[in-house]
């Protein structure tokens, strides 16, 4: 009878610890889900304010120099940027640059009109990162 209240003891303890196992591997799965969604939303976040930057330096440069910049390396010497911001999609400052159409039949200046991530992963908006 001794044995059978040990083995029972014994059973009920393993059968706590596998409960309480499932629960633990249970909540990992939920957690992980939220864990990478939150990820995602931090790198949108950190895209959304480096295209804010990026396109508030473009409209100052514009203001100070009378006309948009000819490339990114323009608003690092002309001290808007020490450095320009990395693309938080691509951990690169490899923007897509989209410039101005030429209007004129004379010569034509590529001029900064917009920046982009030039990523083309979708985004959690499900469209691309380089449309934003």
């Amino acid at each position: 009878m001794l044995n059978r209240k040990f083995l029972s003891v014994k059973l009920g303890v393993g059968l706590g610890l596998i409960s309480l196992l499932v629960v633990f591997a249970s909540s990992c799965f939920l957690v992980m889900p939220n864990y990478e969604r939150a990820k995602v939303q931090a790198r949108e976040a950190a895209l959304e304010t480096a295209l804010s930057h990026m396109r508030e330096a473009i409209r100052d440069y514009t203001e100070a120099h009378g006309k948009p910049p000819h490339q990114l390396q323009d608003l690092e010497e002309s001290g808007y940027f020490v450095s320009l911001p990395v693309d938080p999609m691509t951990n690169k400052p490899d923007w897509t640059v989209d410039f101005y159409p030429c209007n004129s039949t004379g010569p034509c200046e590529k001029l900064i009109k917009d920046v982009h991530s030039s990523s083309h992963e979708k985004s959690s908006r499900n469209n691309p990162y380089s449309e934003w």
